[in-house]
């Protein structure tokens, strides 16, 4: 019985930590979009943020995304400088993408 009621808190956990996370996503970019963006950088934005997430490298971090005119603004934390290279390969790659500003922190 013990096992049992240790398993449903185990996965409650989990449960409540995939939902944070992908509600501390959805933060970060709509905080780093500032809410006024044209539709061209909107789209350009959710294909960086697809992208990322697709990426066996990027995909596991949580990343704020924010395109201005092209521009490509990019806020988090990486665990190390190959992770931010890929980070910034994987953003230079995407069609349409004029410039980055790496603001990711380490």
């Amino acid at each position: 019985m013990k096992y049992v009621s240790l398993w449903r808190i185990v996965c409650v956990g989990l449960l409540m930590g995939v939902t944070a996370c992908s509600t501390l996503t959805d933060a970060l970019n709509e905080r780093a979009s500032g809410g006024a963006e044209s539709p061209e950088d909107a789209a350009l934005r959710s294909d960086v943020l697809a992208r990322l997430r697709d990426d066996p490298m990027t995909g596991e971090h949580v990343f704020g995304v924010s395109v201005d005119n092209g521009v490509v603004i990019l806020r988090g934390w990486v665990p190390d400088d190959t992770t931010r290279l890929r980070v910034n390969s994987v953003v230079r790659s995407t069609p349409g993408v004029v410039e980055i500003d790496d603001r990711l922190i380490r």
